[in-house]
């Protein structure tokens, strides 16, 4: 049986592994104050970012609940106080305290300079601008036509409310203008309906003519769709004649308007 080899202590001292180990250890001597910096620099920034992913969290959240809250308040019931009514429901006897309340929830997040270049503060913004269109017309319209000017889904929203405010102040010729810019760059708003509200507008100024050529296309483009068979039923209305460049489908039957004129 071979005898085991022993090692001296010599021989030991030349480990590779031992010699690997001692030269990281005297480089970390060597190098102990820039150790130290490393490592500090390192747990700092972790902390700086925990603190600032904990930080958006709760900005986000706040912003959130403030929106929500508002939004409750603008949607607030109006009149008188039933049984049925939940006493953590908002409930207000007048639309001018609804409105002026809801106002004030928004002005919250809008007003505050830490949700100003944030989609939160644009969407406070645009309610805040609704609220004025019912408490103060001319400065609501005012804080709309700003909003307007962006290219952002709340700017082409904006736009929206203020063709809508223009017509319910008897004004359809401003509203066209709104509407025509929106069938142009609808962007993520439904092209269809923005063609539908353009043709409303278009009908309202007496623009007969142009309106029933939009009510037709949106009937052809959106034939089985909603949008379609809405622009049936305003073309029965205004032009039933019209209604003989819309085909019939044979998988479902017509909308009522369109079925009692092809009675006729």
């Amino acid at each position: 049986m071979p005898k085991k080899k022993k090692f001296r202590a010599k021989e030991l001292k030349r480990d590779p592994f031992y010699e690997w180990y001692e030269r990281r250890a005297e480089w970390a001597r060597r190098h102990r104050a820039e150790i130290r910096r490393t490592v500090f620099t390192t747990v700092t920034m972790l902390v700086l970012l925990a603190v600032g992913v904990g930080g958006y969290s709760v900005w986000k959240m706040s912003a959130e609940k403030r929106l929500a809250r508002a939004f409750d308040l603008f949607n607030a019931p109006v009149g008188e106080t039933s049984a049925t009514n939940s006493q953590l429901q908002p409930h207000f006897k007048t639309e001018e305290q609804k409105y002026r309340a809801a106002l004030q929830a928004y002005k919250r997040v809008s007003d505050a300079w830490y949700y100003s270049f944030s989609e939160y503060g644009e969407q406070a913004r645009y309610y805040v601008a609704l609220c004025q269109l019912h408490l103060n017309a001319p400065e609501g319209e005012k804080l709309l036509e700003e909003l307007a000017k962006g290219d952002t889904v709340t700017a082409r929203l904006a736009q929206v409310a203020l063709a809508e405010h223009f017509i319910a102040s008897g004004e359809p010729a401003r509203a066209r203008e709104l509407y025509r810019a929106l069938v142009k760059d609808p962007g993520p708003l439904p092209a269809a309906q923005v063609k539908l509200a353009l043709a409303r507008a278009l009908a309202l100024e007496g623009k007969k003519e142009e309106a029933v050529a939009l009510y037709v296309e949106v009937a052809k483009a959106e034939a089985q769709k909603p949008d379609g068979q809405e622009a049936i039923l305003r073309l029965a209305e205004l032009d039933p004649a019209a209604l003989d460049e819309i085909p019939q489908s044979s998988s479902t039957p017509p909308p009522d308007a369109l079925a009692r004129y092809r009675k006729k």
